[in-house]
């Protein structure tokens, strides 16, 4: 029997950003996180979890792992 594994990751990383308000850094992390250029890999995992069913989409118990 097959069964459909969902494995969830919460990843974070940290840029510096030059800015003159913390409104700015913000627009600016934005805009360059949607650009491209500010991507969180490897990154550092901080949450994972995990689910399996039967039928796809329907993951009901999640587990962390």
């Amino acid at each position: 029997m097959k069964y459909f594994v969902n494995i969830e990751e919460t990843v974070n990383g940290v840029f510096e950003v030059e800015a003159n308000s913390k409104e700015e850094a913000y627009a600016i992390a934005r805009d360059k996180y949607n650009n491209g250029e500010l991507v969180n890999e490897p990154g550092n995992v901080t949450y994972k979890q995990i689910a399996v069913a039967e039928k796809s989409g329907d993951y009901i118990e999640w587990e962390e792992f």
